[in-house]
């Protein structure tokens, strides 16, 4: 049930990207305040929206893991920071800001998920999990960095 739902989530979420004028403000507001600014976006409410669907989607997440383990843990996604921001990133996402899509970010995921099972599967202990995940995202921010360099000159 958690995929289908994620699938819901992010089709619904790659419709309005595309095709809603507030949520393509979201990368507008992400790659440049200050132009987004003074091209009349209302830059404060376009971040408070992105915060406010933000919580939002992370208070349903930890609705769905409650509902999926019939019990809720306040640390039940303690140290998934790293994996989620990894993921991101290796799906095309900058850290500099607007730019990146929900199907980029969904590879990722499913990049980060193979890596994280070839890792268990080659019985690699957990402590080096987090190791692994670390590198690739430092890989990942070089070549994002040399890429960004590389579009402006």
């Amino acid at each position: 049930m958690p995929v289908w739902f994620l699938i819901l989530l992010a089709g619904g979420a790659h419709y309005l990207l595309k095709n809603s004028r507030l949520f393509r403000q979201l990368y507008y507001v992400g790659s440049n305040k200050k132009a987004a600014r003074l091209s009349g976006i209302r830059v404060e409410q376009v971040q408070i929206l992105a915060f406010t669907l933000t919580g939002i989607l992370a208070g349903v997440a930890g609705l769905a893991s409650a509902a999926r383990f019939s019990t809720a843990v306040s640390t039940a996604g303690l140290g998934a920071e790293l994996r989620v921001i990894t993921a991101v990133i290796l799906g095309g996402a900058s850290l500099t800001g607007g730019k990146g899509t929900i199907a980029g970010a969904l590879v990722g995921v499913i990049f980060i998920t193979l890596i994280r099972s070839t890792l268990i599967t080659a019985d690699v202990k957990p402590a080096w999990h987090s190791v692994v995940v670390g590198g690739i995202l430092i890989l990942a921010l070089v070549l994002d960095s040399v890429q960004n360099r590389a579009r402006e000159s």
